[in-house]
């Protein structure tokens, strides 16, 4: 489980968007496409460019079987840092792991790719341009800024 964790720490650091404008329609449909628009908008002023390069640490781990000494390790020693290039190196006690990522859906999906080709993604919940939450199966990780 710990390794499951650690991969959603190393990964929760990362759907091609649909374009759902309406151009015909009742008019309800229309103002409900509109407040949609308005509140993503809205949502974006909030966290400008919302920005993943640069060097990350856990801060708060959720999962089923994940105990109090694995998170605390996990604080301890995992972090992750993504570059401008496009690639990421994630640490911990236990291993690094070496890859690319990619953001998708207005940086609301995090693909981390492996270098061995395994792939996996993540739903980023951005509480601010310093703090994310990164959302799996296994579970999440709120990762901030250093």
């Amino acid at each position: 489980m710990l390794k499951a964790i650690f991969t959603i720490v190393c990964l929760a650091f990362l759907t091609t968007a649909c374009n759902n404008e309406k151009t015909s329609g009742s008019f309800q449909d229309q103002l409900r496409e509109k407040t949609k628009t308005e509140k993503k908008k809205t949502a974006d002023e909030e966290v400008p460019q919302r920005p993943l390069v640069g060097r990350w640490k856990p801060v708060d781990a959720r999962g089923e079987n994940l105990s109090e000494a694995d998170k605390e390790e996990i604080y301890r020693t995992a972090e992750v840092e993504f570059t401008e290039g496009g690639r990421y190196i994630a640490v911990s006690s236990r291993e690094t792991e070496y890859g690319k990522y990619r953001l998708e859906t207005g940086n609301e999906t995090l693909i981390l790719e492996k270098d061995d080709g395994t792939a996996k993604s993540f739903r980023l919940e951005w509480v601010s341009r310093s703090k994310v939450v990164l959302v799996s199966e296994e579970g999440s990780v709120t990762i901030e800024r250093q």
